[in-house]
C-alpha cells in the first residue's frame, strides 16, 4: 500500500513530467514568480538570504522541487546542493539552471528525514514550502546534524492556526491535492517549539493574515493595490499574527 510519502512523490513527479513534455520552459525564478499578493514573505526570505550568505558558503536547499529558489542562494555567492525526493523535479531543475550558475548548483535525490550527507557538511539550510513533507523531529534533527557550528536555517512556509486556511487545506485533502500527513505537519506553534529546543536562536515573522481576501479585493482594486493593502494590514498592531498564512524563520545552531 502506498504511503503518503509515495503519493506526494508521485504527485510531484507527474507535475515535472508535464512541464518537461512541453519543453520545461524557464519560469520566473525566486519571489518574482509568486503572485503579487503572496509575494512579501518570499521577498523577505530572499532578503535574509542576501544578508546571510557569504561567498562560497555551502547551502543545502532542502525539498528544492524544480529549483525555483535554489538559484537565489547561488546568485548570492553560495555553492548550493538542491535535494528532493522527486528525481524528475530535479531533472527539471537542472534544465532550468541559468548558464552562469551551472558550476554552483548540484542536485541530489534524497529524503529530508534521512539526509544523505555527512555531519557538519553545510554552512546553511534553506527550505521553501517543504517543512510539512517529513516528520518534524526527524527533519529538524537532520538539519542540526548536517549544519556546522554557527550554521543557519532560513525557511518560508505555511502556518496552521488560521481557521479559514485550515479549512481550505482540508478541502484540498478531500480533492486529493494533499495527503493527510502533509496537512498535519504544516508548521505550527509546536513546530516552532521543537525548533527552539534544537537551535541556539530562532526568530519568526508572520505574513498574510488577510490573504484569503485577495480573490474578493483583486477584481475591485487590482493586483498592486490589493497587495499593498494586505501587506499594510499585516503590520497593524491589532492584527492577530498567530493567524498568519505564511511564516519566515531564521534559526542559528
Amino acid at each position: 500500500m502506498a504511503t503518503d510519502k509515495d503519493i506526494e512523490k508521485e504527485r510531484y513527479e507527474q507535475r515535472a513530467v508535464e512541464v518537461l513534455e512541453v519543453g520545461g520552459a524557464l519560469p520566473v525564478l525566486g519571489a518574482a514568480g509568486v503572485p503579487l499578493e503572496l509575494r512579501r514573505p518570499y521577498l523577505r526570505f530572499e532578503e535574509l538570504v542576501g544578508t546571510t550568505v557569504r561567498e562560497n558558503d555551502h547551502v543545502l536547499d532542502m525539498r528544492c522541487g524544480a529549483g525555483q529558489f535554489s538559484f537565489v542562494m547561488a546568485a548570492a555567492g553560495a555553492r548550493v546542493t538542491g535535494l528532493d525526493l522527486s528525481a524528475t523535479s530535479l531533472e527539471l531543475a537542472g534544465r532550468r539552471c541559468p548558464e552562469q550558475m551551472l558550476g554552483r548548483v548540484n542536485w541530489i535525490e534524497g529524503d529530508c528525514e534521512k539526509l544523505p550527507f555527512e555531519d557538519e557538511s553545510f554552512t546553511g539550510v534553506t527550505c521553501v514550502g517543504g517543512l510539512s513533507y517529513g516528520d518534524w523531529t526527524l527533519v529538524l534533527d537532520e538539519m542540526i546534524r548536517v549544519l556546522r557550528p554557527g550554521g543557519w536555517l532560513i525557511a518560508v512556509d505555511s502556518y496552521n492556526h488560521h481557521p479559514i486556511y485550515r479549512f481550505n487545506r482540508w478541502l484540498h485533502r478531500l480533492r486529493g491535492r494533499r495527503t493527510v500527513s502533509v496537512n498535519q505537519r504544516i508548521p505550527s506553534r509546536c513546530w516552532l517549539a521543537l525548533g527552539r529546543e534544537r537551535f541556539a536562536s530562532l526568530k519568526v515573522e508572520y505574513y498574510g493574515v488577510f490573504s484569503f481576501l485577495a480573490p474578493l479585493l483583486r477584481p475591485l482594486a487590482g493586483d498592486e493595490r490589493t497587495a499593498r493593502w494586505l501587506d499594510r494590514w499585516d503590520t497593524c498592531s491589532c492584527t492577530p499574527c498567530e493567524w498568519a498564512f505564511k511564516i519566515v524563520v531564521k534559526a542559528v545552531k
